[in-house]
């Protein structure tokens, strides 16, 4: 499907979030922050309890994601670590292609 490296089946991107928690017990301490919440009743009878709260973090100007990593990156300081990954290999393949570039006019010269 895709590469593990692009985390492309997080269940945040499956979602379109920019963060997903999944807690074992509605007693967990995390949950008093949670502003909006619901129940679904699943066909055999279990409870699935949701819960939707802003995400950490601050806003990727490339993605939207809300991210911890935004302003992280000293050359990138609006992006989160994945955009600024893409960012970089896009700069990186642009350098390659003037380089070769480059090795054509003077080899043609």
């Amino acid at each position: 499907m895709c590469e593990p490296t692009n985390d492309a089946d997080a269940l945040h991107r499956i979602f379109i979030t920019s963060q997903v928690e999944i807690l074992n017990s509605l007693q967990d301490e995390r949950i008093k922050d949670v502003q909006y919440t619901g129940e679904y009743l699943m066909e055999e009878g279990n409870k699935i309890w949701i819960g939707v709260s802003r995400a950490n973090g601050s806003k990727c100007d490339r993605c939207w994601n809300y991210s911890l990593q935004v302003g992280s990156f000293t050359e990138h300081p609006l992006l989160c670590g994945r955009c600024h990954n893409v960012v970089i290999g896009l700069q990186t393949r642009d350098l390659d292609d003037l380089a070769k570039s480059e090795a054509k006019e003077a080899i043609a010269q």
